[in-house]
């Protein structure tokens, strides 16, 4: 999973800042050889770390929140056990769902700081403004006060926790019925029973977690490209800020520009990312085949007939 995250993220990084551009009927030119050759000019004259802006910024909100979520659910869980009263137990779980959502405010500057890493550039549309680690921290303190009343909360934050709990819902339900398939076609299988190993028990976790990675992300491509169009909104990284009301306005206007086309810009390399997905896991599958093979005690047999028939061939020559 770490070798899909670190390969992936240059194009994820790339199909990020052309989904939330505000570049009028791109569906013709996003093609994947155009996402190719963005991804090759980013490197060309940006180097290595060009390809990788806040890089690692996604899993460290992953693994605050996933952190945050096991402490909540512990306490709440030690409350709940020892209640008999239905309403206690109700409300105990209606507080710790709610306490798991607030979560969200601090990391949606988080987010937003970690998009607008991946677009910013000096361009016609674009400008950087996130040069160092003191305007990060700056304009993490500044979206997050925004905050401060019900107001001035971003017309994008909403949107993005609704997303949020719908896609970790749809991706643990393709990974559970994806790995009852593997498992079940594994049990009717000889040659699974008879090759219990690390091979057939962790590679299909894998295989699962990256398929169901890839099904996600393509269900919620267009929701995305909403999504992130008003995260960039009043941001300071458009040179020409765009005007969305809300959600739904800026799917009305989205789908005026181009059509259903319109919510899919950077398809293109959205394909490449794919790819990219799927050799990831080949490669994973020919690794732990060759880590099979080496270990396989079947390989040491042959490895010892061959040198039981080389040593009866040097004693018929000696006789």
């Amino acid at each position: 999973m770490v070798a899909n995250y670190t390969l992936c993220f240059p194009i994820v990084a790339a199909r990020h800042s052309l989904q939330a551009l505000p570049v009028k009927n791109s569906f013709e030119r996003d093609t994947p050889r155009y996402g190719a050759m963005k991804l090759y000019y980013t490197y060309k004259y940006g180097g290595i770390r060009r390809l990788y802006p806040g890089f690692g910024l996604g899993l460290l909100g992953q693994s605050i929140s996933a952190s945050y979520e096991s402490i909540i659910g512990q306490i709440t869980s030690s409350l709940t056990t020892k209640q008999t009263n239905f309403l206690l137990y109700a409300a105990a779980k209606a507080v710790g769902k709610l306490l798991t959502l607030l979560m969200n405010v601090p990391l949606y500057p988080l987010y937003r700081n970690a998009l607008i890493l991946r677009i910013q550039s000096d361009s016609s549309i674009s400008r950087i403004i996130i040069r160092d680690r003191h305007d990060f921290i700056r304009a993490y303190k500044q979206n997050l006060s925004d905050f401060r009343s019900l107001c001035t909360v971003p017309i994008g934050f909403l949107p993005s926790c609704i997303l949020n709990i719908l896609t970790e819902n749809l991706l643990v339900y393709i990974y559970k019925y994806s790995f009852k398939l593997f498992m079940e076609e594994s049990k009717r299988s000889d040659t699974a029973k008879k090759e219990a190993t690390v091979l057939h028990t962790f590679y299909p976790e894998i295989a699962c977690g990256v398929m169901s990675s890839i099904v996600t992300r393509t269900i919620s491509y267009p929701v995305d490209t909403i999504l992130f169009k008003l995260m960039v909104q009043d941001s300071g990284v458009l040179k020409v800020n765009t005007y969305y009301s809300g959600f739904f306005d800026c799917v009305r206007k989205t789908y005026a520009e181009g059509g259903w086309k319109a919510f899919y810009p950077g398809w293109g390399i959205g394909l490449l990312e794919i790819t990219m997905g799927y050799f990831v896991l080949e490669a994973s599958w020919l690794a732990y085949r060759l880590t099979y093979w080496c270990l396989s005690p079947n390989h040491d047999d042959d490895q010892n007939m061959r040198t039981v028939k080389k040593a009866r061939k040097l004693q018929e020559r000696l006789l």
